[in-house]
């Protein structure tokens, strides 16, 4: 029920916004993209329902809840939905629609610095060392990026798990 109404709800038009609420430090290595996802308003519920189900402490690791219950932060879902998005938007060759010409200025305006739209995804792409060339079928463009970001997730989250120190006890 959560992934039906909530998940959908709080992700509503992501692609715009997602890039925007991301802090700079988020934006530059792998490792803290994919660190945002402690940060994001979204998970923090996500996380209490996932600590609800299992019947366990409000202190718990966060990764350990998403690992008992096979699960992917809410940010990953949204993060798939903007770079799927944006795919798409590199997809456009009609320069005379509105939406092709607001593309093309978008790109050419494009100062990669992080301060527009257009750039904080082009430096998450760059981050997540993500390639769009093997992305050629336009029906299965989200499945592709899904399964890559997901992939990646779960070596952060392995490298993650292995850095954790074990107490005395």
């Amino acid at each position: 029920m959560f992934d039906q109404l909530v998940t959908s709800i709080g992700l509503y038009k992501c692609e715009t916004w997602l890039p925007l609420v991301m802090t700079k430090k988020s934006l530059t290595g792998e490792d803290n993209v994919f660190s945002f996802w402690e940060k994001f308003r979204l998970e923090t519920l996500n996380q209490k329902i996932g600590r609800m189900v299992l019947g366990v402490h409000k202190k718990s690791s966060r990764l350990g809840v998403l690992g008992e219950l096979g699960r992917y932060p809410v940010f990953i879902k949204g993060l798939c939905h903007v770079l799927k998005y944006f795919v798409h938007l590199n997809k456009i060759r009609n320069s005379t629609s509105i939406i092709g010409k607001a593309v093309q200025e978008m790109k050419v305006n494009n100062i990669n610095d992080n301060s527009t739209w257009w750039g904080r995804i082009e430096t998450i792409k760059k981050s997540l060392s993500l390639k769009y060339s093997h992305f050629s079928k336009i029906d299965i463009i989200g499945q592709e990026i899904k399964k890559c970001v997901k992939s990646k997730f779960q070596l952060f989250w392995l490298e993650k798990i292995q850095q954790t120190n074990i107490g005395a006890d």
